[in-house]
């Protein structure tokens, strides 16, 4: 019997467990981020662009990218492979038969993934913080943000990880899911740069994309630029905290009140 007060730590701690013996993953998230310092290192010492354009490559391609991919990896991919894995492995079932509280379990789940996110962003700080091109990196605004698109796009992955039986069809779908949102966001950004185009309706439409807040308001923030979408850095957060606490509500109605253990034994 888990002692109620500490529920939550345990699952914490079992879950950073399980997540760093899935060793792969973190590699990956890892080498990423690493390959595009080097690759910018390699422009930064072989372009003849200008200063300016140059810094602007860095951040709004290689460092932004990183950045996206690895919050996507930890809010969404990762959560819901673990998720599934347990569902297909029926442990659900096993602590469903304990005095474990699903808001607990869910709670001590979603810290562990809140911490590696934000070790990996602080990580990919550093890495880019080590170029010439990059300086003065706003820390504490993209953790803000960072930890806000969590609270966004983790308890989709929830919700998608009950829909889903086989860990394989977790991975396809959660790769799948995150270049469309990755892609939604940077392809409409650089064609929007590169062509006269205008691209305001795509915009609009891109706004229920959950990680559009978040790219949006580093965009702006990596250029020293005020051109945010809603038209400040606080009204975008504004945006997000919205966007937050609809997923919070309807996680609420039809996840927590639905659970078959939500108030354990």
């Amino acid at each position: 019997m888990i002692n109620k007060n500490k529920q939550v730590f345990v699952v914490l701690r079992f879950h950073l467990i399980e997540s760093l013996r899935n060793y792969q993953i973190l590699l990956t998230n890892i080498a990423l981020p690493i390959l595009f310092v080097i690759t910018s290192l390699l422009v930064e010492n072989n372009s003849q662009m200008d200063p300016s354009e140059l810094s602007l490559l860095i951040h709004s391609q290689f460092f932004s990218t990183s950045l996206l991919f690895g919050i996507l990896s930890y809010s969404f991919s990762q959560p819901l492979q673990n998720l599934v894995e347990i569902i297909e492995e029926q442990s659900d079932l096993v602590l469903s038969q304990t005095d474990l509280k699903y808001f607990n379990f869910i709670l001590g789940k979603r810290l562990g993934d809140l911490l590696l996110l934000n070790f990996h962003v602080l990580f990919v700080i550093l890495l880019f913080s080590s170029l010439k091109s990059v300086s003065d990196v706003p820390v504490l605004k993209i953790l803000l943000i960072s930890n806000l698109s969590f609270f966004i796009i983790n308890p989709i992955s929830d919700y998608i990880a009950t829909k889903i039986k086989t860990v394989k069809m977790a991975n396809n779908i959660g790769t799948l899911a995150a270049l469309l949102l990755i892609f939604s966001l940077t392809f409409t950004n650089m064609f929007s740069t590169l062509s006269t185009n205008n691209f305001s309706m795509i915009e609009k439409i891109l706004v229920i994309n959950p990680m559009f807040g978040f790219y949006d308001s580093l965009n702006m923030i990596l250029q020293e630029k005020e051109d945010f979408y809603f038209g400040s850095f606080v009204n975008n957060l504004t945006y997000m905290i919205l966007y937050a606490t609809i997923i919070f509500v309807i996680e609420y109605i039809y996840i927590y009140r639905k659970a078959g253990w939500s108030n354990g034994k």
